[in-house]
């Protein structure tokens, strides 16, 4: 009868351990499925915005075919190596210093880039990088420059007790 009592109570304790680790797994399944159900309506989010972001890119392309510069960096884009101007300007039916002139705006922004009467499409991974290393340098700028105003604002200021019972 003791052994039985003994077998009962080791039962009911081992019963309490597993129900404490129950109670652990499922508070760290629910964890998981917030963290899961988070990221899975992140990504629809974004998912939505490429699609925007599609729709919009779709739009403008067909806007944008009819201006000369555009349909010059239309047909640059795809390329992967150097294409002579010569005959970008040919295919587009204007001079070859208006294309360059065209394409100035592409040249800054750091989409194409021309060297010898040559036009080539920059790796657009590389400008992606360097556009978010802009924005990346601009947010530290501003954080930087929120931290100074917080520490003069923090700095003690000289009472004016001294100057205002003067008469």
């Amino acid at each position: 009868m003791q052994s039985l009592k003994q077998e009962v109570n080791d039962l009911k304790s081992k019963k309490s351990e597993l129900d404490v680790r129950i109670k652990a797994l499922a508070e760290e399944v629910a964890l998981l499925k917030g963290e899961k159900d988070a990221h899975t309506a992140e990504r629809d989010s974004l998912a939505a915005q490429i699609a925007e972001l599609k729709a919009r890119w779709d739009m403008l392309y067909q806007v944008a075919e009819s201006e000369p510069a555009f349909r010059a960096y239309f047909v640059v884009a795809d390329k992967t190596h150097w294409f002579p101007l010569r005959h970008l300007s040919s295919a587009l039916g204007i001079p070859t210093s208006r294309l360059k002139t065209e394409l100035q705006g592409f040249i800054d922004a750091g989409l194409i880039e021309i060297e010898n009467d040559r036009v080539r499409p920059k790796n657009l991974t590389d400008v992606a990088k360097k556009v978010a290393g802009l924005t990346e340098e601009a947010v530290e700028a501003a954080q930087a420059e929120l931290d100074e105003s917080e520490d003069a604002d923090s700095l003690p200021t000289e009472s004016n007790d001294d100057n205002e019972n003067i008469d």
